[in-house]
C-alpha cells in the first residue's frame, strides 16, 4: 500500500485516506520545515497586533510555499476526485487485508 506512517501494528481505513501518512522521513521533515516557517510568520503578526482573515493566512501559506520553490495544490478540480480518492484508498486497503490473510494463511500451512 506505500503507508509509512501509522498507529498499532496494522493501518487502519482512515489512515490508509490521509495522504501525509505516505510521506518518507525526509518528506515529513520538509513538511516540518514548512509548518515552521508559517507558524514562525503567524506568530510574529500576532506579536505586532496585525489581524489576518482565514483568506490572508492561506494566500500567505500559498505564498510561502511558492517561495520554497514547492507546487500549490490548488484543491480538488470540480466533480467528485475527493471521493474517488478516498474510494481508491479504500478499495487498495481490502486488497492490503486480502493480501495479509493470505499470507497468514500460507505461514500456517
Amino acid at each position: 500500500m506505500g503507508l509509512q506512517t501509522f498507529d498499532g501494528n496494522l493501518p487502519t481505513v482512515q489512515e490508509a485516506k490521509v495522504g501525509k501518512n505516505y510521506l518518507e522521513e525526509n518528506e515529513l521533515f520538509v513538511l516540518h520545515i514548512l509548518a515552521e516557517q508559517f507558524l514562525l510568520y503567524v506568530q510574529s503578526k500576532a506579536v505586532r497586533n496585525k489581524p489576518m482573515t482565514m483568506s490572508e493566512l492561506g494566500a500567505k501559506l500559498d505564498d510561502l510555499i511558492a517561495v520554497n520553490d514547492y507546487e500549490v495544490w490548488k484543491g480538488y478540480r470540480a466533480g467528485d476526485q475527493r471521493r474517488r480518492a478516498d474510494q481508491h484508498a479504500t478499495e487498495q486497503y481490502a486488497r492490503f487485508l486480502v493480501r495479509l490473510r493470505k499470507d497468514d494463511v500460507q505461514r500456517i500451512r
